[in-house]
């Protein structure tokens, strides 16, 4: 039994498989490594790429600094004399 009066779910499943997608012509290998190229230095990938790994290197470090504390307060000393024996020259 179908009735014509859609719920909002309905409709906006609906509406979403109309949407046309952006860019759905063929492209050739060459023209999409342009495209690409060209959409990633608009968004300014590499800025963000740069500012991401920078943030990183500075948050890894107290992270490694906060394990390495919880491993004396919880007694794990065990576990970290194991693991730098492991990686010893």
């Amino acid at each position: 039994m179908h009735t014509s009066d859609a719920g909002p779910i309905e409709r906006i499943e609906r509406a979403g498989n109309e949407v046309e997608v952006p860019m759905t012509r063929k492209l050739d290998l060459v023209d999409f490594l342009k495209q690409t190229w060209k959409e990633a230095q608009a968004d300014h990938l590499a800025a963000f790429a740069g500012n991401l790994t920078y943030k990183w290197l500075f948050a890894i470090f107290p992270l490694m600094i906060f394990l390495i504390s919880l491993l004396g307060i919880f007694q794990a000393t065990a576990l970290m004399d194991e693991c730098c024996a492991a990686h010893r020259w």
